[in-house]
């Protein structure tokens, strides 16, 4: 679909990047709104860079315009999955409803150059302090754009949120509070969340999460460690959501 309207010298432009189909894939759900304010939410074309080409997302215009890219839960994948890294889809098709559900990442998540927010939505834990109670923990990079998969498993870009340790813990589940660091796949460095330390103890690294200490470091979030001690005593049985903008 394409939009008519006029400049301020009274030319006909053309907006184009509505979304409707592949011909027509716009940059971003951000970039829809902008050109069609009265988007409703749902699955979008996207034209994904790095030779993927258009692509549908899930997209969710109620809050300035989020991409669905993936979804997991609380024990798939584990820390180490080959799924974290791969470039291709897996079971992306099951990210069309907007729905929590078994592991599932659209190509985009490797793909996606342009990315500079992550919302993580998680809830549905049980076990361990965790309410079972569904979040959203929005992170930002500054004014860094990468993939989605270089701002959560690198420290290449300095993280920011607008979180808590506590409420991270009611909703994910941690029984320790001692030096909390937040960890992207291994690394606490270059980030304004929690601690920047080396794993205490028995403690084994993880993907995306707070690790905190007894003396003995236990992960909980996204990606935890199948280890002994790394996963014992986070919460179970949830799920969660990976979004960007």
């Amino acid at each position: 679909m394409k939009k008519r309207g006029y400049n301020h010298a009274c030319q006909a432009i053309t907006v184009t990047g509505s979304g409707t189909t592949a011909a027509d894939a716009a940059s971003s759900a951000f970039a829809i709104l902008g050109a069609y304010p009265n988007s409703q939410s749902g699955v979008y074309w996207i034209d994904v860079p790095g030779g993927v080409g258009p692509t549908q997302l899930y997209c969710d215009m109620r809050g300035g315009g989020w991409m669905l890219v993936m979804r997991g839960t609380a024990d798939d994948p584990f820390y180490g999955d080959t799924r974290w890294q791969s470039s291709g889809d897996n079971e992306a098709a099951d990210l069309s409803t907007g729905a929590f559900g078994a592991f599932a990442k659209s190509a985009a998540f490797a793909s996606y150059a342009s990315a500079s927010r992550l919302l993580l939505v998680a809830g549905g834990f049980n076990g361990r302090g965790a309410d079972g109670v569904y979040r959203w923990f929005e992170f930002t990079f500054g004014d860094a754009t990468a993939t989605p998969q270089n701002l959560m498993f690198t420290s290449q870009h300095r993280m920011s949120w607008n979180g808590s340790y506590s409420l991270w813990r009611q909703t994910f589940g941690q029984d320790r509070t001692q030096s909390p660091m937040f960890q992207r796949e291994g690394s606490s460095a270059n980030q304004d969340v929690g601690a920047d330390r080396v794993v205490q103890g028995c403690g084994q690294p993880m993907m995306f999460g707070f690790q905190a200490s007894d003396g003995n470091d236990v992960n909980s979030g996204v990606g935890p460690n199948a280890d002994y001690c790394g996963r014992g005593y986070a919460g179970t049985g949830g799920f969660f959501q990976i979004w960007i903008k």
